[in-house]
């Protein structure tokens, strides 16, 4: 006989002689009183705890695993949730660039807060470059030290960039200019025929004259004339300041 069978026996032996025959009276009663001041466990409790009467059956040793899963599952969702609203509560860095250049009187109020586009590769273009040159009597060349109101405002420029008046009228584009190897770098923006494009100029700055020569492959294929510094000889004393809007 094995074990289980010798305690099926012994049981049945024991309940034949212990048993009473009949329940107790009141017993029903008795059950019904006790129980209804019971408040029953959650179902999601019972289900991670297994039931009482499944001891033998390892149910209650089982529950105990899956409830200490079910709490740290908890415990990280917190961490997460509290360091979520931590980051999201502490204060953006803000960087505001000052608004200095050159013949622009746009005021800084004067337009949206402009996001500086991403920087073009390059040094800032030296100091004799910086000013209002006369082209022609019908053009005018500004070119300005960023960040420049101007440029900030209407084309989101942070960097040293420059644009034309042309026939009395501001031109709609300009360019952001930096200095590679020695060269003035040009890149275009909101130009029908060289936007997006880079074109490479040398320099040459002989007293209040400027000359522009444009390298071999870049978008722009004009010869520039000599440009006269607005103010000295040989060109107008002032130009209008720009503005936008």
């Amino acid at each position: 006989m094995n074990t289980k069978h010798r305690a099926d026996r012994l049981l049945d032996v024991w309940l034949q002689l212990e048993a009473p025959a009949s329940p107790p009276p009141g017993l029903l009663t008795d059950i019904t009183a006790r129980t209804s001041s019971t408040r029953p466990r959650p179902a999601w409790l019972a289900r991670l705890e297994g039931h009482h009467v499944d001891v033998i059956q390892g149910g209650r040793r089982t529950g105990a695993p899956r409830l200490a899963l079910v709490l740290a599952i908890i415990g990280l969702l917190l961490v997460a949730f509290a360091a979520a609203a931590y980051f999201g509560s502490r204060p953006q860095n803000l960087v505001v660039a000052p608004t200095t250049g050159p013949t622009a009187s746009a005021p800084a109020a004067a337009g949206p807060t402009a996001i500086p586009r991403q920087p073009e590769p390059g040094d800032a273009i030296p100091d004799e470059l910086i000013g209002n040159w006369y082209v022609s009597s019908s053009e005018i060349l500004y070119i300005m030290r960023g960040p420049n109101p101007y440029c900030q405002q209407r084309y989101q420029v942070a960097q040293d960039c420059w644009t034309w008046l042309f026939d009395g009228d501001i031109v709609p584009h300009a360019d952001i200019l930096t200095i590679v190897d020695g060269k003035l770098r040009d890149m275009s923006i909101g130009r029908r025929d060289c936007a997006g494009s880079v074109s490479t100029m040398s320099f040459k700055r002989t007293g209040d004259t400027l000359q522009l020569t444009v390298e071999p492959g870049s978008c722009f294929s004009r010869n520039f004339p000599p440009f006269k510094l607005v103010g000295t000889a040989g060109a107008p004393p002032s130009v209008p300041p720009l503005h936008y809007p």
